[in-house]
């Protein structure tokens, strides 16, 4: 039972996983409904950042309205586009070619904000997403304060840092012990979250892999279109 700590709620979103977004949309809703219960002691909220980045309390994206995951697939699309601009040595990019050719380099490097950059390579004839992997819990010993205010906050004060599955190795580094409700000790002993469990991490890496090229291929459709508009 959850009283019991004996529950692990988990938050994942595979539309938009980005560590800032996450953080910045809950600490939104905690601001008008804080009172979760035993269930918010019980969250997990797992997100993602690009290889190699870490998150950072401090950023500016933190702070911004900018919306990482869009700005990404935007990043993305224009960087699949520009490239087979180049590499067809075309105005525009032709009717027949692969918007997707360019991931399948040994190694895509794709900036994005100043703290996020993805990366992409290839392996076989898939295309790899080197994401992080990042568990955060509510703090809610202040989340739970009434006299607490959320929207003020900074967010190391509303969320921490629990654990952690780092690419390449995909092991999980704790970070800090999770704090179930009346000092339980979690669920039943479950390995994938104790060590790599690669069937679990692959399905949130794959979905999140999914999600940005779903996104970037109809970004870049349209930037395709709006080349060969322009053109004529």
């Amino acid at each position: 039972e959850v009283v019991a700590g004996r529950v692990a709620v988990i938050h994942f979103d595979p539309s938009d996983a980005i560590a800032y977004d996450v953080l910045r949309s809950w600490r939104l809703e905690l601001s008008t409904s804080r009172d979760l219960g035993a269930a918010g002691q019980c969250l997990l909220i797992v997100t993602t950042l690009p290889y190699g980045t870490g998150f950072n309390v401090s950023s500016p994206l933190l702070q911004s309205r900018t919306m990482v995951s869009l700005a990404s697939a935007v990043a993305l699309a224009v960087s699949m586009v520009k490239t087979i601009i180049v590499e067809t040595n075309a105005t525009w990019p032709p009717l027949t070619a692969n918007l997707f050719a360019p991931l399948l380099s040994n190694h895509v490097r794709v900036p994005v904000a100043p703290s996020v950059e993805l990366h992409f390579s290839r392996s076989d004839d898939d295309v790899t997403d080197w994401n992080d992997i990042y568990v955060f819990q509510l703090l809610t010993e202040n989340v739970y304060d009434e006299s607490f205010s959320i929207t003020d906050a900074a967010f190391d004060d509303v969320f921490e840092i629990a654990s952690v599955i780092l690419t390449p190795g995909g092991y999980v580094t704790e970070v800090a012990p999770f704090r179930w409700p009346a000092n339980g000790s979690g669920p039943y002993v479950d390995t994938c979250f104790q060590i790599n469990c690669l069937g679990k991490v692959d399905t949130i890496k794959g979905l999140v892999l999914a999600s940005e090229l779903a996104a970037a291929s109809i970004l870049a459709i349209i930037i395709a279109i709006f080349f060969r508009r322009h053109e004529n």
